[in-house]
């Protein structure tokens, strides 16, 4: 597949349960393409000073919440040894016992805290960073006329490509896109009494239309979901018993999904379907994407990533890019956790006492999925089709029971395991109000199991709850991190 000139640095869904790198794990950390990654590069090794103290220029340090000007400031290994007047510094410096150098400030030039971005999927985003790029945003601006004429020009354009069409072609290329979202399309408003909102969909007969002669695979902005032409759909059912055994027959399966894939039990066999060598060529790609979301962050000012969702896999992607490449922010992980199992196989948690550019700082759970993308866990249905949808609740006791009124114990042993037992921060993923209520009640369960008091707790995304829970929030010590873009660019499809 042709690389696109840049990654995607505008989307503001959450990867936090990426059903590609989930499913496609095995491939992607295969001994082949780890060896492959590494080939033919040096080890980086950082030559510059670990020892700096500035002075001149415009020094604003932020100290107890104020950022007055200070005439010099010193760091070592990455921490500031002393901020205040130049002899200050330099005593404080010359007390670490180790060298170091001394930069001026020209006139004009300020130093300032680096900006923190609090919540991203590097590796994810990575790998996905040579798929055709189908959001809604220019920067941070929204597309004009982002509907579905706009879809249809992305994918005409695409396959007439002289370079795209000859690994269609010659190497039965799939065209796989990501970051489709018909939240943000325009959508059908009911005027009749008693029926529903419709989101626009897209369905296989609308990919034929444009694109009869290449499997098409398009991923969800919210990744719940996969768009797929009857082309890829014939490819799944001739490749996987389990979906003849299902279906039957290929018009069922065609008619019963419409090219509509959802969850990862209908994705994930259209995923383990796409060529292998399409695999391992967005996977050798994504050494080059890091570099452009790292070189994006400094341009910004950005000084310190923290993933929120990091896997084994992915940690091994990053680690062996970290090998070969300039650290540019520093990075903090939070490990996810999907079952009790992953639970208890944590270490107790030590806190960071020594400078790194790469650690584990807590541990990620996804309780739900996303409002735009219908899956938020809801207390009462969304107003809009499909009906009676409450969305996505990711810890039932069983499938029979799929939307509890209250958390379930599998739910509550894992929080009250990595709190209090394991003793790590912790960052749960709710976006629904009942997925934000839930969050709350097994915090505070696990709190009174044990509390630990200089951890930091957040609920993620947090996008839809109540003025008293966010008293709850606080009388507990939770954080709310929120997601403006939900808001900013949501805040319009989330009404309606």
């Amino acid at each position: 597949m042709h690389d696109h000139d840049h990654i995607h640095h505008g989307c503001t869904h959450c990867g936090c349960n990426n059903p590609v790198l989930k499913i496609l794990e095995k491939e992607l950390s295969s001994s082949e393409i780890i060896t492959k990654l590494s080939e033919h590069k040096t080890p980086f090794t950082d030559h510059t000073e670990e020892s700096v103290l500035f002075h001149g220029g415009t020094i604003r340090p932020l100290i107890d919440g104020k950022m007055n000007t200070v005439e010099a400031i010193g760091f070592h290994k990455g921490k500031v040894v002393a901020s205040g007047s130049m002899l200050h510094v330099t005593e404080a410096m010359i007390k670490t016992g180790h060298l170091f150098q001394t930069r001026k400030l020209d006139k004009g030039h300020t130093l300032l805290p680096g900006l923190i971005e609090p919540h991203v999927h590097l590796v994810p985003s990575a790998i996905l960073g040579s798929w055709l790029d189908l959001s809604p945003y220019n920067g941070q601006f929204l597309k004009d006329g982002y509907n579905t004429q706009w879809l249809q020009k992305q994918l005409d354009d695409y396959q007439n490509d002289p370079k795209n069409k000859e690994n269609l072609n010659k190497n039965n290329y799939w065209i796989l896109g990501c970051n489709l979202d018909p939240a943000f399309m325009p959508f059908e408003k009911s005027h009749t009494p008693g029926t529903l909102n419709k989101l626009v969909t897209f369905d296989y007969q609308f990919l034929d239309n444009i694109v009869p002669d290449y499997p098409v695979f398009i991923m969800s902005a919210s990744m719940h979901t996969a768009y797929v032409n009857s082309l890829t759909l014939r490819i799944i059912f001739d490749l996987n018993k389990s979906i003849r055994d299902q279906y039957k027959t290929f018009e069922n399966y065609q008619q019963t999904t419409n090219g509509q894939l959802q969850e990862t039990e209908e994705i994930g066999p259209a995923l383990k379907c796409m060529p292998i060598r399409q695999v391992a060529e967005f996977a050798l790609g994504s050494f080059k994407h890091l570099e452009e979301l790292f070189d994006t962050a400094v341009q910004r000012g950005v000084t310190f990533m923290y993933d929120a969702g990091m896997t084994s896999v992915q940690e091994l992607i990053l680690k062996l890019y970290l090998d070969f490449h300039q650290k540019k922010v520093r990075i903090g992980v939070a490990q996810t956790c999907l079952t009790l199992d992953d639970a208890k196989k944590l270490p107790p948690f030590t806190p960071i006492k020594e400078y790194k550019d790469l650690y584990s700082g807590s541990v990620k759970i996804i309780s739900d999925g996303s409002n735009q993308g219908l899956t938020g866990y809801q207390s009462k249905p969304y107003c809009c089709y499909p009906a009676d949808n409450l969305g996505v609740f990711n810890f039932p006791e069983d499938k029979e029971h799929p939307h509890p009124d209250e958390p379930t114990q599998t739910y509550l042993d894992i929080v009250k395991t990595v709190v209090a037992e394991k003793e790590w921060p912790l960052m749960i993923h709710a976006n629904g109000d009942m997925a934000v209520k839930f969050a709350i009640e097994v915090y505070d369960a696990a709190f009174k199991a044990k509390k630990v008091a200089d951890r930091r707790h957040r609920i993620e995304h947090c996008s839809i709850l109540e003025p008293s829970q966010i008293q709850q929030m606080k009388d507990l010590g939770i954080v709310p991190s929120f997601l403006i873009g939900h808001v900013g660019y949501y805040g319009y499809p989330f009404k309606e």
